[in-house]
């Protein structure tokens, strides 16, 4: 460790708030020349406690001692290290139809909404479960009260009990985006979005145009009795691999080529640039998919270099893999279940359905990524 890292990463009281845990100055402080003391080590002293876990006390110049104990020197002693102390590099796995077939039990990727909402236990197990695959289902959802205008005879949810607001709140603070805090999607006249018809929907990842798009997304099925509309899923991290392991050189297109996504109907207009794939700062690690052809845009790229050329190979050998049926999960979908998934790792699609034949209401809602990862995170380390 060199002295700028302990002398920054002090926890004393003088430096630390012991009440907010929020540091009291800058780390720009400790590099300028006339601060040269603060970073001085004038001695160091290991201190063997009655625990297993010894103390490094550092005695600086400037006279400040800080103490380090032994768990947080190994925590910050290597990369993995650091990643495994937040729950970052903890493997998932990729699936396809039959591997995934064998998770869909109770003991692994179905756990029941009591358990969910009720229990630590089946929280803690929804949010690996979350982590591993990317989606988990929640079955036995109690009835969903409705509203019905006893005039017009449209039916709509009570503001004060929606399920699925319940079931994210269970987890973190819900996204509201410019559909609300959570959006129903059953067919509607002259629809401004595909999701709110009958027809096919095809594989996708909502609202890549945000800045920053939802982490999780929450389906709750409480009417579901139209012919046809199964729900599709696939997991996008897979695809990604294959696409590795067939063209190193396509997959490191996707990592670069710019894809545009927009929303430009309806009185709003929403646009953001990336690329396919992004990944983890030690370019191991797969971190987010964006996948979304119903709201991309025309490429803002040169299309006629040898590196466009490149994209188009891995982005055919990506939609090869998501579009066989070996490697997308097809069910339709029970009454009063609610699947959660990683909206920037799995894939979601919606066949067709005869929307005279019966009715078909969805409600669904988001999380920030951000809250997932901090309630993984705390319930890891209880």
């Amino acid at each position: 460790f060199t002295p700028f890292f302990l002398r920054d990463s002090c926890r004393e009281s003088s430096h630390v708030n012991p009440i907010s845990s929020q540091k009291l100055f800058s780390s720009g402080e400790l590099g300028i020349p006339a601060n040269q003391d603060i970073v001085t080590v004038e001695k160091c002293e290991i201190i063997q406690n009655s625990s297993d876990m010894d103390t490094l006390k550092v005695f600086w110049r400037d006279g400040h001692v800080s103490q380090y104990p032994e768990n947080f020197l190994r925590r910050y002693s290597t990369v993995d290290n650091i990643k495994s102390a937040r729950y970052g590099y903890q493997p998932f796995s990729l699936w396809n139809k039959t591997s995934i077939s064998e998770e869909l039990s109770p003991k692994s990727l179905i756990v029941s909404y009591d358990e969910y909402m009720n229990t630590s236990l089946g929280l803690y197990r929804t949010l690996k479960g979350l982590h591993s695959h990317g989606l988990v289902f929640l079955r036995n959802i109690p009835h969903q009260p409705i509203n019905t205008n006893h005039i017009s005879g449209v039916e709509s949810l009570p503001v004060d009990n929606i399920i699925v607001e319940r079931i994210a709140e269970r987890i973190g603070y819900i996204k509201e985006t410019f559909y609300g805090t959570s959006w129903d999607v059953k067919s509607i006249p002259n629809a401004k979005n595909i999701a709110y018809t009958s027809s096919f929907l095809p594989l996708h990842m909502d609202l890549l145009y945000y800045e920053s798009p939802p982490g999780l997304q929450y389906l709750h099925v409480i009417e579901n009795q139209a012919k046809g509309g199964e729900s599709i899923f696939v997991d996008s991290f897979a695809a990604v691999k294959e696409v590795e392991r067939v063209d190193k050189v396509a997959f490191e297109a996707l990592k670069r080529v710019p894809v545009t996504y927009q929303y430009d109907n309806d009185g709003e207009y929403y646009y953001q640039s990336r690329p396919m794939v992004i990944m983890q700062r030690d370019q191991k690690v797969i971190e987010a998919v964006n996948y979304s052809p119903p709201f991309q845009g025309p490429f803002e790229c040169h299309t006629d270099t040898e590196g466009f050329k490149d994209f188009q190979r891995g982005l055919a050998i990506f939609e090869s893999f998501i579009e066989d049926p070996k490697n997308q999960v097809l069910l339709k979908m029970e009454e009063n279940s609610c699947v959660i998934f990683q909206n920037r790792r799995v894939l979601h699609s919606r066949n067709e359905f005869d929307q005279m034949s019966g009715k078909r209401w969805f409600r669904g809602t988001y999380n920030d990524i951000d809250t997932f990862w901090s309630r993984l995170r705390v319930m890891a380390r209880e």
